[in-house]
This record gives structure tokens, C-alpha cells and sequence, in this order.
């Protein structure tokens, strides 16, 4: 993941709270 991103701050939307790339473009 390299957009800058800090995965802890973007919400997964999947099982568990996986993040999916739909979760990374839309963040």
C-alpha cells in the first residue's frame, strides 16, 4: 500500500474488518 495511507485509518469494510481495495480508492 503506497498512497500515503496509514492503514490503521482507513475502516475495512470486509470480514473482520479486512481492508479491500475498494476500502484504499474510495478512502
Amino acid at each position: 500500500m503506497e498512497n500515503n495511507i496509514k492503514l490503521s485509518e482507513v475502516v475495512g469494510s470486509g470480514k473482520n474488518g479486512r481492508i479491500l481495495k475498494e476500502d484504499i480508492l474510495n478512502y
